[in-house]
């Protein structure tokens, strides 16, 4: 995955909790009012794993 870091706070990605990727995962899906495993890989910076685990 490489280093990935957030865009929003500069943390690294790799490393953020579940707790907060599902927090930050809500928010992208609230805003943008739609949702797939595509749209959090590519915004959130993850893998298909993750992001179809949240």
């Amino acid at each position: 995955m490489g280093n990935c870091v957030c865009s929003v706070c500069g943390h690294d990605e790799s490393k953020c909790s579940s707790d907060e990727t599902y927090r930050r995962a809500k928010e992208i899906i609230g805003f943008k009012k739609k949702a797939s495993a595509a749209l959090l890989q590519r915004d959130l910076k993850i893998s298909y794993a993750k992001s179809a685990h949240h």
